[in-house]
């Protein structure tokens, strides 16, 4: 499925109006029924990416790289990429305030973590 940077709605606010960003979900195949939900939301809100992989926890790595290989190739002109799980937690305020620091011209790779973060482990969910 051949997706560009488009804008996207997001239940009741425009990210790329109010905050000038674009959001994209990366998945994976599956089956048909959930593929054409897929499709079905691509085509609403323009922010699925859709690439040929088994989508499933161990193939997180797969899912980023497809996200990665997509922005290289069709957002060149992006000022900075954001990756997040959907298990993670954030402040969208710091992280907006951090990223209009970026300097667009120098190609880098930042992250932050938590000194005495511990990571939530519960058997059989993952």
């Amino acid at each position: 499925m051949a997706l560009q940077c488009d804008p996207l709605s997001l239940v009741h606010i425009n990210p790329k109006i109010h905050y000038n960003f674009t959001v994209l979900f990366p998945v994976g195949t599956a089956d048909w029924k959930t593929n054409d939900a897929v499709s079905q939301e691509h085509h609403q809100y323009g922010d699925m990416l859709q690439t040929n992989f088994n989508d499933s926890y161990r193939n997180l790595t797969l899912k980023s790289y497809s996200l990665s290989n997509f922005v290289r190739k069709n957002c060149t002109s992006v000022r900075a990429v954001l990756k997040l799980d959907d298990d993670v937690e954030w402040n969208a305020q710091k992280m907006f305030a951090e990223m209009a620091s970026v300097d667009a011209s120098r190609k880098q790779l930042c992250c932050e973590f938590l000194p005495r973060g511990v990571p939530g482990r519960t058997c059989g969910e993952k």
